[in-house]
Formats: C-alpha cells, sequence, structure tokens
C-alpha cells in the first residue's frame, strides 16, 4: 500500500517525478546536498520466527515548514494506523547516504565498510532526516520494525498445580523429643 502524507498538496506525484528526471539530466552540474523532499517510510511486520510476514510502505512528503523533520505525533499516528493486536513496535532504522560530493569517489574505491548509513532508535521520537545528494534521495528511507507478540499462557486462578504432591516420611527415632535427641538451644 503506498500513501502520500498531505502536508504539501501543491505538488504532486507527477511534478516530484518530473523534478526528479529533470535533476538527473543536469546530474554532472548539481552534486550538492539538498533537502530531502520525501522519505519512503517501510512498515516491516516480523513474526516470532523473525521471518517477514509483510512490508508496507507509505512515502512521506516534506513541506518547507517540517525542516526535515518526521515529528514523534507522525510516526505514532503512521504506527497505531497500522498497528494489529498482534504486533508491536521493536525498533526504527533510518538509513541515510549523507555523502558529500568529495567522498563518492572514495566510497566506490573504499573496500571496507567505514561508511556507516543507518541510524537505530530503540523508542519512537523525531526522526531528522539530514540533506543528502538527490541522486541518493530515493534510498533514504525509515523502516519501522513491528514484531509479533509471543504468546501468553494464562494460567487458571481456580486450578491447583496439578501433580505436585508433598510426600511425608517417618523415621524411627522420633519417638525422642528434642532433649533427648540433644538438640536442644
Amino acid at each position: 500500500m503506498d500513501e502520500t502524507n498531505s502536508s504539501e498538496p501543491d505538488l504532486s506525484e507527477t511534478d516530484l517525478w518530473l523534478k526528479e528526471q529533470e535533476k538527473y539530466l543536469y546530474a554532472d552540474k548539481n552534486y550538492q546536498r539538498e533537502p530531502v523532499e520525501y522519505l519512503n517510510i517501510h512498515f516491516c511486520f516480523v513474526d516470532t520466527t523473525d521471518a517477514i510476514v509483510k512490508i508496507d510502505t507509505q512515502k512521506y512528503l516534506f513541506s518547507d515548514s517540517d525542516d526535515s523533520v518526521i515529528r514523534e505525533s507522525t510516526i505514532f499516528k503512521m504506527i497505531e494506523e497500522r498497528r494489529q493486536t498482534k504486533y508491536i513496535f521493536k525498533e526504527m532504522m533510518l538509513f541515510h547516504v549523507g555523502l558529500e560530493s568529495f567522498d563518492m569517489h572514495n566510497y566506490a574505491k573504499c573496500k571496507e565498510n567505514e561508511y556507516n548509513f543507518v541510524e537505530t532508535y530503540q523508542v519512537v521520537r523525531d526522526v531528522l532526516v539530514p540533506p543528502s545528494i538527490f541522486i541518493f534521495q530515493p534510498v533514504n528511507c525509515l523502516l519501522i520494525l513491528m514484531k509479533e507478540r509471543m504468546p501468553t499462557v494464562l494460567k487458571s486462578a481456580l486450578k491447583t498445580g496439578g501433580g505436585t504432591k508433598k510426600r511425608v516420611q517417618f523415621k524411627d527415632d522420633l519417638k525422642k523429643t528434642r532433649r533427648q535427641r540433644g538438640l536442644c538451644l
């Protein structure tokens, strides 16, 4: 399901696509980082065996007043819209390629993973999406992981533990009192 945030009604999907294609046409002249216009948000539903059950995607369009920030309340609202009783929020990860134009050549030749493009958040919070070179903007995304709850087995308060028996043994020397056995304190 692909939805769009209604925070910027004057920029349609077609206008956004045309603007993006025009940038690709003049890519050799434009390698400056720009504010992000949109961000794909992927809701990944995972079961108890860590298998992906479903991925739901929404395109979030930033308005000029957003300053490229997705507010905590907006993220909560999106989670609540997709929340099912058996899934709970686990974590969210921002994948953002924030390379400068002069770093792209070094990154292409790099054999070791010295660049980290992923930020992980264990709680829902405001997410700042820094400016990015336009050719990387389509791959920048926010992944929200929703994990299936472990089934809880409720024990009845009316039933007994079942199977627990207390065994009593008698010894022969119990006919004597404590004083006779020498256990007096």
